[in-house]
């Protein structure tokens, strides 16, 4: 397994909230017939959490079911029960676009939920977007959705952890540059401890009051 895929999967703790906050809407959703995870990526990765009967993966750059364009849904109006947009508005030029077309697939009454960065780095080769929690919301109701639930993502403490996790790959790059296996093996060592930054210092985010500065956002919103 490659390191970036380690990370995300076993020591990333923004992952973990989007997988609880995915859980808790799931729930609020109940049974569905007919679920699109929109930038999915290889892997269906929340095929175990949602309640749907089947489940499709599109993206445009990686192998999915359907290789498409957020902007130009392959789907007719109002055909689809609900829709998974994980961490990908923000590398979409036309991030209100996107929205539109989920708006038109969605059958009546459906389903959007969203998750976005905050406190984040750029992380992509394309990334063009960050938002606030007015920002997003205001865009959502232009886009046509009703927001059922607004969940924020950690607080200034995980924030902070989550920027701190960054520094050894910043100052020396990522670990698969280096091919020497004694040179990996020490930048394993010194990349752990920042690694659970963010885990070491999410259980004080209970202290803050305000959540001004958090790792991201998850909503879920209802067609209306």
């Amino acid at each position: 397994m490659q390191y970036k895929e380690f990370f995300v999967k076993n020591l990333s703790l923004t992952r973990q909230m989007i997988l609880k906050d995915l859980k808790i809407f799931s729930d609020l959703i109940g049974d569905a017939k007919f679920t699109i995870d929109v930038g999915s990526g290889r892997e269906l990765r929340y095929k175990d959490i949602f309640k749907s009967r089947k489940i499709i993966g599109l993206d445009l750059y990686a192998p999915s079911h359907i290789r498409a364009d957020a902007l130009a849904l392959p789907f007719p109006s109002h055909c689809i029960d609900t829709v998974i947009c994980t961490e990908v508005l923000e590398h979409l030029k036309n991030p209100n676009k996107a929205l539109l077309e989920i708006h038109r697939i969605l059958t009546d009454d459906g389903y959007l939920i969203i998750t976005v960065p905050f406190l984040l780095g750029i992380h992509d080769t394309v990334d063009y977007h960050r938002w606030t929690e007015s920002g997003l919301k205001h865009m959502l109701v232009d886009a046509g959705f009703t927001l059922v639930s607004f969940r924020k993502r950690g607080g200034i403490f995980s924030a902070v952890g989550n920027l701190i996790s960054h520094i050894p790959r910043q100052v020396f790059g990522q670990l698969s540059q280096n091919r020497y296996w004694v040179i990996n093996s020490f930048y394993a060592l010194v990349l752990l401890p920042f690694l659970l930054m963010p885990w070491m210092m999410s259980p004080f985010d209970k202290l803050d009051q305000q959540k001004r500065f958090v790792v991201g956002y998850s909503m879920l919103c209802q067609k209306r």
